[in-house]
Order: structure tokens, then sequence, then C-alpha cells
């Protein structure tokens, strides 16, 4: 006999005679419990009978002698002690109903109070262990596996709060899902033994030697079993075991989660008023496909930060690679806009709408998930109860299967509903051309329900965002062949506060082009501060036979066909003017030319227009400031300290880092270039692992 017990015995043998009853009661009622786990079934039921009897308003001895009933094989008596609890303490009455439900066959009628009594106490393991019996013993043996480790992780997550923790339970946890993997689930013989161990253990401290004796036994049988079980699979048993000694799905799982991190439903972008223009774009047309390295070969596309929203515009072949690496989570993309066709500007698409997808069907989860606050488990309880009402309480066994497949496919609909219900739900709109549609269109799907909706752009249409959007999107005309039209291509007119940003898209340049482009900024006489964002191309020899004594018109058949190049962005910033001209889209050959052109641009048109090359990572403010590096220093132990600030860009100047032809930000001039230079090569050696030279 183990001390508790003793200390009770003596407690209730010595206790006086005209003491208090209901403290006595209590003393008789733990008595109860502690037989009941130590399965001493009547002398439980004899001690609970006795604490009723002394306060008829302990509903822990009201409990015990139902579960006293039930382990004795009464199971009307059980049933009205749990009809009755139902009444006056709920969460035991429906625990307690809900397992003689079971063993009287009641299915239905279990699954349904037993799912109240979760309902009524969702930080209990209590519940998910009856449940877990209940689908032992019915044989629904993936529900028992889930509801078991459920409880168990729960108990576990108390433990590790509250060290001092214990539950008598605890130890039938353990063994009752050591005997689903032992005699269910077979071939899980390790797993079952596992769990053994842990019951022995708890068994031990519980001081129940019953029990311990039992789980040594199943110990032991699980053990033969699993002998047995090996000898046709032997060397891949020792496969499997040999893998999970070296815990590389430990390592798995970290990656995953990872991975994961991206779409996960943190707030991603700071709230309040702001603009942020991100070039994440570094190469057009089709080299990245034929990547000979991948940190120097790559596409993109832009990020706009506005007020809290985040709006892609052409996300192109590597777009979510650039846009990750940025920091960003997918959370941040609220809208797409798409100009054209082309791969470089769209390759992506389907990637987000991949990421999409499963953003929100990781918020909905599956009934086995071990995540917490999915919506599919509460979807399966609000549809439950409705379906079992079709149904009369004498019908329900009959048709338990059908019930059942009706349950999952309403939960499945309600899990939907509830998704958009809890504002979690991700919806994404994609603004895109004609010729983008007719290229996407057996992909996409225009149902309400879907999480992203399609709405088709022209030039000359503004975007429609939301009323109450601070910034102003509108279409620009753009003379550019995407192979599937070549008349619906576009740039875009953006407005937020006394910016406006030009975005010329893929175009060739012509007089129409440039008038529209100088209409745009006349309209917009309000913004003291213009940016032209450009997309270059390339260079074309006809180029170079331009007569500057000839007109535009004169000159058509030598300016780039279905880009700037070097005398359409001519042309088009004598039309515009802007105070900045940032140049993209060029092609890979400009790998280290691109500064050396901004400089050449710099020199004629200088005195109106500041011209620098955009590369992936590039962030320019409302303000047209740009971030850049503004000094470099080191620790003593070599850990470099680095400040970024944005400023103004007749101040920022551009470093390109040879490794991977990537072009940086910084101030300072040349006293801060040689400091940035040395820290951007340590950061590729290490971001790399080279070892320095």
């Amino acid at each position: 006999m183990d001390k508790r017990l003793e200390t009770l015995n003596e407690q209730i043998n010595s206790y006086p005679k005209d003491g208090d009853k209901a403290k006595l009661s209590k003393f008789h009622a733990t008595r109860a419990e502690l037989y009941f786990y130590r399965a001493g079934y009547e002398d439980c039921l004899n001690d609970s009978k006795k604490a009723i009897e002394l306060d008829n308003s302990n509903f822990a001895a009201h409990e015990l002698s139902g579960w006293g009933y039930l382990s004795t094989d009464n199971y009307d008596e059980a049933l009205s002690v749990a009809n009755t609890l139902v009444g006056f303490d709920a969460l035991r009455g429906h625990n307690l109903r809900a397992t003689v439900y079971g063993y009287m066959g009641n299915d239905i009628e279990a699954l349904n109070d037993f799912n109240k009594a979760i309902e009524l106490n969702r930080d209990s393991p209590d519940g998910y262990h009856n449940r877990a019996v209940y689908y032992h013993r019915a044989g629904n043996y993936d529900n028992a596996l889930a509801d078991y480790q459920e409880a168990i992780k729960m108990y576990e997550s108390k433990v590790r709060s509250d060290p001092d923790f214990f539950r008598d339970a605890a130890f039938l946890w353990y063994r009752n899902l050591g005997d689903l993997y032992l005699y269910c689930l077979k071939s899980n013989y390790d797993l079952a033994i596992a769990n053994y161990n842990k019951a022995k253990d708890l068994a031990i401290t519980a001081s129940n030697t019953y029990v311990h004796q039992r789980i040594i036994d199943s110990i032991k049988e699980a053990h033969a079993k699993l002998g047995e079980a090996i000898k046709p699979n032997e060397k891949v048993f020792k496969l499997m075991k040999r893998i999970e000694e070296s815990k590389i799905e430990q390592g798995i799982e970290k990656i995953k989660d990872s991975f994961d991190s991206f779409i996960t439903e943190e707030t991603p972008l700071p709230t309040g008023k702001g603009f942020q223009l991100v070039v994440l774009r570094k190469w057009n047309s089709y080299t990245p496909i034929i990547a000979e390295n991948r940190n120097i070969s790559k596409g993109g596309g832009y990020f706009l930060e506005v007020d809290g929203r985040g709006i892609v515009i052409d996300p192109g072949f590597n777009f979510i690679d650039n846009f990750k690496s940025a920091g960003y989570k997918f959370k941040a993309i609220d809208d797409i806009i798409i100009s054209h066709a082309h791969n470089d500007h769209v390759a992506d698409l389907e990637s987000i709408l991949t990421l999409l997808h499963k953003y929100n069907e990781n918020i909905i989860g599956d009934v086995s998930s071990k995540k917490e606050n999915v919506i599919i488990k509460q979807a399966y309880e609000d549809v439950q109860k409705e379906i079992l009402d079709m149904f009369p309480e004498d019908k329900r066994k009959e048709n338990e299967e059908k019930i059942l497949a009706m349950i999952e496919k309403e939960a499945n609909v309600r899990a939907r509903e509830l998704l958009d219900e809890s504002g979690r739900r991700k919806r994404i709109r994609i603004f895109m051309s004609v010729s983008t549609f007719k290229k996407y269109a057996p992909m996409l799907e225009l149902k309400s329900s879907k999480d992203y909706s399609i709405v088709i752009i022209k030039s000359g249409e503004e975007i429609q965002l939301s009323p109450d959007e601070t910034v102003k999107i509108s279409t620009i005309k753009a003379k550019h062949d995407d192979m599937v039209s070549d008349c619906e291509s576009m740039g875009f007119c953006i407005k937020y506060d006394k910016l406006l940003l030009l975005y010329t898209g893929d175009t060739g340049f012509s007089v129409e082009i440039g008038n529209e482009y100088e209409e745009l900024v006349r309209k917009h006489s309000e913004c003291d501060k213009v940016i032209l964002l450009a997309h270059l191309g390339g260079f074309k020899d006809y180029e170079n036979k331009f007569n500057p004594s000839k007109t535009v018109e004169e000159n058509s058949k030598h300016f780039y066909k279905n880009h700037l190049g070097r005398l359409g962005l001519a042309k088009l910033v004598e039309a515009v003017k802007p105070g900045l001209c940032i140049i993209s889209e060029f092609g890979e050959e400009f790998r280290i030319t691109r500064e050396k052109l901004a400089g050449i641009f710099n020199e004629v048109y200088g005195e109106d227009t500041f011209f620098i090359p955009g590369d992936v990572g590039m962030c320019v403010n409302a303000e047209s400031q740009i971030k850049a590096i503004t000094s470099v220093d080191w620790e003593n132990d070599g850990t470099p300290k680095i400040v970024f600030g944005f400023c103004d860009y007749k101040d920022v100047g551009t470093y390109n880092r040879e490794a991977d032809s990537s072009l940086h930000y910084y101030t300072g001039g040349d006293s801060n270039k040689g400091k940035v230079g040395k820290y951007l090569l340590d950061k590729y050696k290490k971001d790399n692992n080279l070892s320095r030279e």
C-alpha cells in the first residue's frame, strides 16, 4: 500500500464523528479516485457512494460513482449518474455520459457528448483522452491516434511550464497509446514500447503496482512481436532505425519550418502612412532561364509599399526569390499588376497563386493537425450537431456511416465559411493586360470562391484599387509586341501625395508615346517630385544610324522597336524631365557597364535629371530619397557595423560587386566607397562559404 493511500485511510478512520461531513466526503472521494486508477473498481464505487451520502453536492464523488458503475459493467446506473451530472456539472457529465454511450454501442451520441465536453474545456487533456478511448474501442484508429497525441501533448506542455504538475491519469494515456500501437496499428511495436516506458515511469511515481506490472508485461509482448515482425524486413528496419538515430528527420522538419515561415500570418508591413518603391529586378529577357550562376542571372519585378499595403508589379523570373531575400513575407502581397504577357514580367504569377493556396490551406489545416488555431476542427464541431439533428435517435446507429460522410463533406464547406468569417483568409487582386489573360486563361478560375480575383486593364484606364487608397495608378500606352498582342502592353502612372512615378514597362519610343508622358506630367503639375522608372532593354546596331538633323518621325526606323534603347530613353527624358531616372530592364550583357551608361546620361542630361541604374534591393521613398549605406565600420572582433539611411539621390553612388554583378548604393563619396567594397566582398564570401583570400 502506498503512502497516499495510507494517509487517506488514517484520515478517514480517525476523523471525528461530529466533524465536518463535507471535508470527510472529500477524503472518501479522493480515496475513491486512487482506487479507480489502481483498478479497484468495487472499492472506488463504495467510497464514492459514501462520499455522496456525506455530501450530495460533492460532484467529484458523483462522477466517480458513475465511473465505478461503468467499470463494473452496470451501464444503466452509470448512465443515470451521467444524466444527473450533466445538469449541475456539464463538463464531468458529458465526459462520463460519452464514455457510457460508447460502451453501450451508441456511437453517435457518444461522439456528440465527447465533442461537447471538449468544447466546454479545450485546455483539458481529459476530454481528448476520453474521446481517444472511444475511437479506439470503435476501431477508428486514426482519430484515436490523433486524440491520444493531443492529450499527451497538452499534458507534456503543462509539465514543461510547471515541473511539479502531475496527473494520476497520465500513465493511462501513454499506456492506452501503447496498446493502440501494439494491438491495432500493427508494425508500430517500437512506438508501443516507447509509450509503455513512459507509462511505466509514471506508474512508478503514482505507486500503482498493478498497472506497473501490467505495463511491464505489455513491454515484453511488444518486444516479442517486434522481433517476429522485423524478420522479413530486418534490413529495412535497421535502415529506419539508423535514420531515426541520425536525427535526419529533425533537420528536415527544421528546414520545412523555414519554408513555412515565409507563408505565416505574421504582419509583414509597417502600418500607417508611407510609400516605398523596391526594385526586385535585375536582368531582362531569357538569360535567367539558362543561368550559369543563379547569384548573377536573375530576373524579378517591383514591389510598392503603400500605407501598409503591398503591390507587386510584373513578377517575372525569380521574383519570389528576390522578394523573400529582401526580408518580406508572403502576406505582404495584396495586389498584382501586370503590364504585358512576356515571361520575364509574369513567370512567377503561378508561383504566387500556388503560395496563396498553400497559405489559406495552412490556416484551415486538417483534423489530425498538431498546429494550434486550425479552422477545420471548429468546422467539424459546428456541423456535427446540425447533421445529427437530421436523424431520429433510433436511426442514428444504422445510418452511422452516412452521417459521418455527411459531417466530413459539410465540415469542409463550413471550414471555408469560417475562413471568411475569421478575417484570416488571404485574397489577392490581379490586374492584368488582355494579352496576359489570354495567355493564362486555361489555368485561371473566375469563381467568386477563389482566393484571387482577375481584373482586365487597358491603356488609358485607372486601376481601381479601393476608394480610400492614397495611391492612384493609371495605365500608359506602350509600344511593345508581347507575342500574344502588339497593342495591349502598357506602363503605369503612379501618384502618391506629391510624388509622380512613371513606370514605362517595356515600350519602344514614338512621338505619340512621348506626348502621352509629357501630358501626364502636365496633368499632375502639383507633383514636385517626378521619377521615371525606365526599361532600357539593350542596344541595337541600327540605333547608331540616328541622324540628329532629322525629326523623330524621320528617324523612327533607327529607334529600338520593342524597348526604349538609348535613343528612346533620351527622348523620353526630354519629354518628362524627371528629377530622378532609374534605368532598369538591362540585358545581362550590361553586367559591367550599367554604371558607365548612367554616368554618360548624367554628363548630357544631368542639369535636370539624375540617372542611376536599378538593381535588386534598391529602395526609393516618397521624397525621392534612395536607401543607401551611409557608414561602414568594424568592431574589434571584426563584426561589421553598417548604417543605412534614406539620402538625397544626388548624393548616392553605386558600387558594382563584381563577384555577383550586384549593384549597391552608398553615400560618402570615394572615402566611403572603399569600406563599402570591403564589406560587400567579405559578406559575399561569408554568404557563399568562401574562404578569405
